[in-house]
């Protein structure tokens, strides 16, 4: 399937064919043919965009990672070292738990809105394995020069970074930074104190620590 929700070449008779458009299509050919074997009505949930409303279907696609053995090592030694402190203190086992246990962290989503994916592409090359990775597109563009040549033009990877992780970099983008000198930035940053749930422990606290 395509990323448009079109079918492929190689759904060879249906190729170019709207997903909705397929599956009517399909089941007539079936009926047409003799194959099918019999209709009955089913109730079942449909998720929707809560944009434009339009169904959401689950489609296999490549997805940005990263690798948190690194990350989640640092964030253990913060509590052990007592630089950071959990309270109730039976939540470090939680925290630690999840940490120890690590996985490699997806942090792209298909959204409209977000911290968009520090990756580019250069137009007319369809290779995804072919990309820029860049902290904004000035030198993203530098990069593509000194690779392509100076001709080349690039497009941002149009997704976003995953809620929790936007949400760890909150105090660098409402304080000033990168400007460390600016007043909120000195004030209030590096923050002392966090109230949270016990439910979010790890998909958010540990992850922005």
């Amino acid at each position: 399937m395509n990323k448009d929700g079109t079918l492929n070449e190689v759904a060879g008779i249906y190729c170019g064919l709207d997903r909705f458009e397929a599956r009517k299509k399909v089941w007539s050919d079936l009926e047409e043919t003799d194959l099918a074997v019999k209709k009955e009505p089913h109730v079942l949930r449909v998720p929707r965009s809560q944009c434009g409303g339009e169904v959401i279907e689950p489609l296999v696609s490549k997805q940005w990672f990263v690798t948190m053995e690194p990350l989640a090592e640092k964030a253990l030694h913060a509590v052990e070292n007592g630089e950071l402190t959990i309270l109730p203190e039976r939540f470090e086992k939680t925290y630690k738990h999840w940490l120890t246990n690590i996985k490699d962290w997806c942090i792209s989503r298909q959204l409209w809105w977000g911290h968009r994916i520090p990756v580019w592409y250069v137009v007319g090359k369809d290779n995804e394995e072919d990309y820029i990775v860049a902290r904004n597109a000035e030198e993203a563009l530098v990069k593509a020069h000194a690779k392509y040549g100076k001709s080349v033009e690039i497009y941002q990877d149009p997704d976003v970074l995953d809620t929790w992780f936007s949400s760890g970099l909150w105090p660098f983008r409402t304080l000033g930074w990168p400007d460390k000198n600016a007043e909120d930035f000195k004030q209030f940053y590096p923050t002392t104190i966090l109230e949270t749930r016990h439910d979010i422990l790890f998909f958010w606290v540990a992850r922005m620590v």
